[in-house]
């Protein structure tokens, strides 16, 4: 296994620049045929500033019909709270649109959050919000008078009042509201005993967004995990207090990437674009090794090894999403009898045939497999997710299929889980008793139709 390609802050799932990217970006036409294949292909890369303010100045003020033609679904979100977001703007449109998603934002001033939901706001009736991202701090959690719950448990103090702004912004603008989780304070944990006691700032944190989940859940609002996003960053680098005084920024400047790809994905899960399908290559992707040179005794999977145990994880990534509702197929260049032995009878796999939707075991090129397989499925490409260890077959996929999701994994197996997991393809707002079914849904149908094309 090679080195480890882990980097949160820079989405380290993207593509490293690429020389040409600058002349691209420039030659770029948004109104030409082949714009919305272009477009995806460059934000696919890690884009510099320079580069990201070039781009930007092309999608900032798209029309319905360059929309369209781009095949991106839309979300207007107005952003209220008493911080600071607006400096990252570019970095949340461009991030929308590499989830498939135009988004027009607007801000409204510092602090106003209150005053908007108090009497409806001509400039924001005018824009017409589709969402109001209310951002909130702890430091406005931790002020209000009531530190807990009442005896009967009802929320009080700031989850009482926040849940009524957005009862109001329903009413005057007709949007939903989208809260995001407390991040608490880097200096609020005085033992590890804080916890357990009540009126701690921790504690009252930590209930506080136990019962925002609860009660969001209930409602058409949506959550935005911000505070696992920085407990995965690091809550040190995430609150680095200077820029707060400085600025009123909730968070490091490092951090503004994965904010704003992270947001990007919870707009697409909300506007319907979140993937739905996952496709697996097979030889060093779901196992170490290649079968049709190693034999079944030569490839590494489970217990014993380190590469085995890190393409065990790989399998129990693809399990855990076919358990919400994610579809599983393979793609991979082996002759299909010898690589559908390994899913059949090799003791150490936990990806069996069942848990396949569609198997595509051919020396077929794999970008007409993956096709082949939307096909079969009744998916757009855009809701693929292509996972293979082989550098030049993903150019090949990105290149030839660029709506279809290619994740730069590297070469370290272990790398893989989580870095498909934090590149938001299987983002959602809700989680249910259907989403389970979904994935037997589509394999019954998938397996039917293969039986069909046999006749």
């Amino acid at each position: 296994m090679g080195a480890t390609t882990h980097n949160l802050f820079s989405l380290g799932w993207l593509l490293p620049a690429a020389d040409d990217v600058d002349d691209r970006i420039a030659a770029l036409d948004i109104d030409s045929n082949e714009a919305w294949s272009e477009l995806r292909q460059i934000l696919a890369y890690k884009l510099t500033t320079r580069q990201s303010a070039q781009l930007f100045k092309k999608v900032n003020a798209l029309t319905e019909t360059q929309i369209g033609s781009l095949r991106l679904a839309t979300a207007r979100v107005l952003c209220v709270g008493a911080v600071t977001l607006e400096h990252i703007r570019r970095d949340m449109v461009l991030a929308a649109l590499r989830h498939n998603v135009y988004l027009d934002l607007s801000f409204s001033d510092f602090g106003q959050a209150a005053n908007l939901s108090f009497q409806a706001d001509d400039s924001v009736k005018n824009f017409d919000p589709d969402l109001v991202f209310f951002y909130d701090d702890y430091r406005s959690v931790l002020a209000c008078d009531s530190p807990g719950f009442s005896d009967n448990g009802a929320p009080k103090g700031r989850l009482k009042q926040v849940l009524g702004f957005a009862e109001r912004y329903a009413v005057h603008y007709g949007a939903a509201t989208i809260f995001n989780t407390i991040v608490p304070p880097i200096d609020g944990g005085v033992s590890d005993a804080d916890l357990l006691a009540t009126g701690t700032a921790r504690a009252r944190i930590h209930d506080y967004n136990s019962a925002l989940s609860t009660a969001v859940n209930l409602t058409d609002h949506l959550i935005f995990d911000v505070n696992h996003l920085a407990a995965m960053a690091g809550y040190w680098t995430w609150a680095d207090t200077n820029y707060w005084h400085l600025a009123k920024l909730p968070f490091h400047p490092d951090c503004n990437a994965i904010f704003a790809d992270r947001f990007g994905s919870l707009l697409a899960a909300y506007r319907g674009k979140s993937r739905r399908a996952l496709i697996l290559d097979c030889d060093n992707t779901l196992w170490g090794g290649v079968i049709g040179d190693d034999g079944m005794d030569g490839i590494k999977i489970g217990q014993g090894s380190a590469t085995g145990e890190a393409h065990l994880a790989v399998q129990k990534m693809a399990l855990n999403l076919r358990e919400r509702g994610v579809v599983l197929g393979v793609s991979s260049k082996n002759t299909d009898e010898i690589a559908m032995r390994v899913f059949k009878e090799h003791p150490d796999m936990l990806l069996r045939p069942d848990d396949i939707a569609i198997f595509r075991i051919n020396w077929t090129d794999k970008a007409a497999n993956i096709e082949d397989i939307a096909k079969t499925l009744n998916l757009g490409l855009q809701s693929i997710v292509f996972l293979d260890d082989n550098p030049a077959v993903r150019a090949r996929v990105r290149k030839a299929l660029p709506e279809v999701g290619v994740p730069e994994v590297g070469d370290n197996a272990a790398d893989y889980p989580s870095l498909v997991i934090q590149a938001g393809y299987f983002n959602s707002t809700r989680f249910s008793r259907e989403d389970e079914k979904r994935a037997d849904m589509y394999t019954q149908n998938a397996k039917r139709a293969d039986a069909l094309e046999a006749l």
